[in-house]
């Protein structure tokens, strides 16, 4: 694996009131997601685990906050989705902070201005391991859609499928606390929620010439490595 070299030509690192004030959007649409979800009977089993209190006032980036009326519009399977993916951004921005908190259950409306994030190479490390994670959930999820279709429809041999079990077999992902193998495919999907919102945040940290909600932020490549 190469080390990751500083290249004169990338943008400055994020101000840190840009990184606050992203986290507090993540944190109040978070909350806003848990408590759409608190409102719908069929989900009340589901936000067991997700802890988060209000962070005040969003006074920058209120472009990023999800408009009410969407969330009032989503299925309980899409406000679920959603719900999770927060839950990773939030998680992540909780990590990245050097708080020394063990827990993911910071107030970024709190947090003092210049708290510090980790540095790149902390950063690089980390967006490294949740993308191998990611990749090795949404392997999980192709080879189960494989196995259920018709016999003979894709061969296992074609695009590379062999290699990439056995990549998949060296990453111990796991789907809400469940190796990835042994996960329901419900468990699946939220892990692989969680985990794209994680990598989004990582990316949009360390890549400042990409905007927030920019799908290529949660955009897996075809190799985990």
């Amino acid at each position: 694996m190469e080390l990751p070299v500083h290249d004169p030509n990338a943008w400055p690192n994020r101000s840190a009131a840009e990184v606050r004030a992203l986290a507090i959007v993540i944190q109040a649409n978070l909350v806003q997601l848990k408590i759409a979800a608190q409102r719908r009977p069929a989900l009340q089993g589901a936000i067991r685990g997700i802890d988060v209190v209000p962070p005040g006032a969003v006074t920058r980036m209120r472009e990023a906050m999800i408009p009410p009326e969407r969330m009032k519009a989503c299925t309980d399977g899409e406000l679920l989705l959603r719900l999770h993916e927060a839950w990773g951004q939030y998680c992540l921005m909780c990590w990245a902070h050097e708080t020394g908190a063990s827990a993911p259950t910071l107030n970024f409306g709190l947090l003092p201005a210049d708290t510090e994030i980790h540095c790149d190479a902390a950063l690089r490390a980390k967006e490294a391991e949740v993308h191998a994670l990611l990749w090795r959930l949404r392997h999980e999820q192709r080879r189960r859609e494989r196995t259920g279709m018709e016999h003979g429809s894709i061969p296992p041999e074609a695009a590379g499928v062999e290699r990439m079990d056995s990549l998949a077999r060296r990453i111990p992902a796991e789907a809400l606390g469940t190796p990835a193998g042994e996960a329901g495919d419900t468990e699946l999907l939220l892990a692989a929620c969680q985990h794209a919102g994680m990598l989004a945040v990582l990316r949009w940290l360390l890549h400042p010439g990409k905007d927030w909600g920019d799908p290529a932020l949660m955009q897996v490549e075809e190799w985990p490595f």
